[in-house]
């Protein structure tokens, strides 16, 4: 559990003048993690997903400063100090660096006020274990963004900051959706977050009494660097190409353009269509088994070179062939338990919860390919240890499952899993399993 109350602040407090002396007034920030109950990998199709926030956080100390000069400290060795100035555009550091995040907010928030806001001294401290699908990163990059804004004097309403920090945080190579931002802005204790993006609208829901969520370790980071980053990317990368297809089969059949942004727009937008119509239209606009930029250039109506160059290049390994229509059947399942796992909640439904989450991990697996051993090894335990549901949660490739389980089960539970992680992976550290409690959306915070 996260280390709060006044001696957590003192003593970050106290290294903060360790690390840049008096200073300005001290002012300090938090930003909760996030886990997602439910609705992978389609926040950036433009879908609603339901994730909540939880009580493992980024902290940081910071001091306002008069030039823009940002300089930059973690409380964590593993990560070297940096400095950088504020401005329009902040040419960023080597991929993979950590400062990047603090450079995407400051950018993002710059662009978008209009002005170029003022640097700050910051040291960073936190409790959410990196690469491990709680998006300690999106945290990150939020409490930069409100000590940004913080030391400029302004105030934006967090739903509108989410969105803009969705966008800007692209700076760092992932290309991802707007869910991690907005839970951790706009999330409330105590309840999910429903999100939509077609119109962007928040729903709250509220969390069982009954059970409980428990996050387990799977003993694999999920890292977003390198050919991890482009197995990420790909996911929103083949949205945007099966929006495409649809969008001109589509365009085809109306006999006049319909303009489609988002995949979601063919359910929520000019479309309009249901899930079943979806389904249809994906028979008739996507190949009939994988394709390669030949099939795709046919139902696209432009050039081979054309769909090689902007569809193809950009993949691991531009000569994959892709299973479109595996992604599309995945996406409207997706879309569907979503709705369904917040009738769940409502209805106090645990049963029907947990087997839609683990459906929703069946459905990460063997049709989007983003599990791995590791993860399926940890839902199976988690189930076999008594859980009523669980799925792998965040991007995939590794980090943490989430399990739903009874109360009255769950010190088994967090007891069987803690026992299999240091069983399993005496070298990394523990704990392999704890609670996810949820949190306060972030904001300001001191002693």
């Amino acid at each position: 559990m996260t280390e709060t109350g006044t001696h957590c602040w003192s003593r970050l407090a106290e290294r903060f003048r360790a690390c840049f002396g008096g200073g300005n007034a001290l002012r300090f920030i938090r930003a909760p993690g996030r886990v997602n109950l439910i609705g992978e990998h389609i926040d950036y199709a433009g879908l609603p997903v339901m994730p909540m926030t939880i009580d493992r956080e980024i902290r940081l100390a910071f001091s306002p400063r008069r030039d823009r000069t940002v300089r930059l400290r973690s409380c964590d060795d593993r990560f070297a100090p940096a400095t950088f100035e504020s401005a329009r555009s902040i040419s960023p550091s080597p991929q993979g660096a950590w400062d990047n995040y603090a450079r995407a907010a400051w950018q993002t928030v710059n662009q978008n006020l209009g002005k170029i806001c003022p640097g700050a001294d910051i040291l960073v401290e936190g409790d959410i274990p990196p690469g491990a699908g709680l998006s300690s990163s999106s945290a990150l990059v939020v409490a930069c963004a409100l000590a940004v804004l913080a030391g400029a004097g302004e105030q934006v309403d967090p739903a509108q900051l989410a969105a803009w920090l969705a966008e800007g945080e692209q700076y760092v190579g992932t290309r991802g959706g707007g869910m991690d931002q907005t839970v951790i802005l706009c999330g409330r204790r105590g309840y999910a977050c429903r999100i939509d993006f077609i119109p962007r609208r928040i729903e709250h829901v509220p969390l069982p009494d009954s059970h409980a969520f428990i996050l387990c370790d799977s003993g694999r980071r999920a890292e977003k660097s390198g050919a991890m980053r482009a197995r990420y990317n790909m996911q929103p990368h083949l949205c945007r190409l099966l929006t495409a297809l649809m969008a001109r089969r589509i365009s085809m059949e109306f006999g006049e353009p319909v303009p489609l942004r988002w995949l979601g727009d063919l359910w929520l937008g000019p479309a309009c269509l249901t899930t079943r119509e979806f389904l249809a239209l994906a028979d008739r606009a996507l190949p009939d088994g994988p394709a390669g930029p030949r099939e795709v250039a046919l139902r696209l109506g432009c050039s081979v070179e054309e769909v090689r160059e902007q569809w193809f290049s950009v993949l691991p390994d531009p000569d994959d062939l892709l299973d479109l229509r595996a992604r599309a059947q995945y996406t409207a399942d997706e879309y569907r338990r979503v709705e369904l796992a917040r009738d769940a909640l409502y209805d106090g439904d645990m049963e029907t919860l947990g087997a839609l989450m683990l459906a929703s991990h069946e459905g990460c697996r063997d049709l989007l390919g983003v599990s791995c051993p590791a993860l399926d090894e940890t839902v199976e335990a988690a189930l076999y240890a008594g859980a009523v549901g669980a799925r792998l949660t965040g991007a995939g490739f590794g980090g943490f499952v989430i399990a739903l389980v009874e109360n009255r089960r769950a010190p088994a539970l967090l007891d069987a899993m803690n026992a299999r992680f240091s069983r399993l992976f005496p070298d990394l550290p523990g704990p392999g399993a704890f609670p996810a409690c949820s949190a306060d959306p972030a904001g300001p915070s001191g002693y």
